[in-house]
């Protein structure tokens, strides 16, 4: 049986516990001066100040550096069904005035959410969802059973995998789990069909956090325009952009990927203004060293995943800038994005003034994006905010 209430308790550091006191939501095993009890990973506990006042109750895991994540600063709160079925209606709520324009978005973002460790997305009748914390690996058929009661989809398919699971000492889950789920699924976004790779692709299957900055980024390829799109995958910024007449190049490295977005530009008669290359990125600028692009975009994989591996993400980063904005006709448009919540929007800034430098060259900062609409960002959960988007002008 599962328990509702926590059977046991942490104090934290008193000189570690304002963050947490202030709201934030992720408490590290540093932060932790006692537990009182014992327990399992993935068990509710109770957290309390340093004098021994509640803050809330959340799972704690301490094979995870990130030892505890809150789930509600009410203590006497059950984490039930009821529980689940009141924080996916919310998230609903919220989504309400937007999700006339789109049958497909993200039902739940994680911690943004008051969920840590599970996402949802909804493509069509479809879910595909990601359990990536022991707390909700626990509450797994609650949750299931939740979805469905809300939802009735068609089908929910699990990609239980990663990093991030493999970080809380979980093996990897991924597959049907609930009716039936096809492995390709076309969806519509703004005026254009994407397929939607359920069964094998990257994250949930579509990088939905970019919906809304594909249409911004429409504006700016004109008829004709010669675009390099790389990092494409299924061919999201490559779709919008030869939607509008220009005249695409696109890479990536995943052959499927690759067939995919083939067909979703041949669904959307676009065959003749894009054309695919597989290749491996790291030398793709020297490939088209030759060439120059009215249009360049880059969506590279969000590698920045842990600070161990920042100074390398930043380095390779900065590096493909540079070559990109020497790719860029004078006047032309460099698209750049990051996907990792540890390079905020001032140090993505800071990249793009040292890969311009590199470069010799000049840019005008025209747009500054960021994730779409049903990606919410909290103010007390600042890694809430992940992707950063700009758009500039290259002289």
């Amino acid at each position: 049986m599962i328990e509702t209430q926590p059977r046991i308790s942490c104090k934290l550091r008193r000189e570690k516990q304002l963050r947490v006191l202030e709201g934030h939501p992720w408490i590290y095993r540093s932060d932790v001066a006692s537990y009182e009890g014992t327990f399992e990973p993935g068990d509710l506990i109770q957290v309390l100040d340093a004098d021994g006042g509640k803050i809330g109750i959340g799972f704690v895991n301490p094979l995870s550096k990130l030892a505890i994540q809150l789930l509600t600063h009410d203590s006497n709160e059950a984490i039930d069904k009821t529980f689940f079925e009141r924080r996916m209606a919310t998230a609903q709520r919220l989504r309400e005035r937007r999700v006339q324009a789109s049958d497909s978005y993200r039902v739940l973002f994680s911690g943004a959410d008051g969920l840590p460790g599970f996402i949802a997305d909804k493509y069509e009748d479809f879910l595909v969802i990601q359990i990536l914390t022991r707390g909700m690996e626990s509450f797994r058929e609650i949750i299931l059973e939740v979805l469905a009661e809300q939802f009735q989809p068609h089908g929910i398919y699990e990609k239980s995998q990663g990093y991030l699971r493999n970080a809380e000492g979980l093996e990897e889950r991924v597959g049907v789990a609930y009716g039936a789920v096809p492995d390709l699924l076309p969806i519509r976004l703004h005026h254009l069909t994407h397929l939607v790779d359920m069964s094998q692709g990257q994250n949930t299957g579509c990088f939905l956090d970019q919906r809304d900055n594909q249409q911004v980024i429409a504006r700016y390829v004109l008829p004709g325009n010669k675009v390099l799109n790389v990092h494409t995958y299924t061919g999201g910024f490559a779709l919008i952009a030869a939607s509008r007449g220009g005249e695409v190049l696109a890479l990536d490295t995943s052959e499927r990927a690759i067939q995919i977005a083939r067909e979703a530009i041949s669904r959307n008669s676009l065959a003749a203004h894009c054309h695919f290359e597989q290749g491996a990125l790291s030398d793709a600028f020297s490939r088209f060293e030759t060439q120059s692009f009215d249009v360049v975009m880059l969506d590279p994989p969000a590698h920045a995943k842990t600070k161990v591996s920042l100074r390398h993400t930043t380095r390779n980063y900065r590096h493909i800038n540079a070559s990109a904005i020497q790719l860029v006709k004078s006047g032309g448009i460099l698209v750049s994005t990051s996907r990792s919540h540890l390079i905020s929007s001032a140090e993505f800034f800071n990249l793009l003034r040292t890969a311009t430098a590199q470069a010799e060259r000049e840019i005008t900062i025209l747009e500054v994006l960021g994730q779409s609409w049903d990606f919410p960002v909290t103010a007390r959960w600042p890694e809430s905010q992940y992707l950063n988007c700009v758009v500039a002008r290259v002289i």
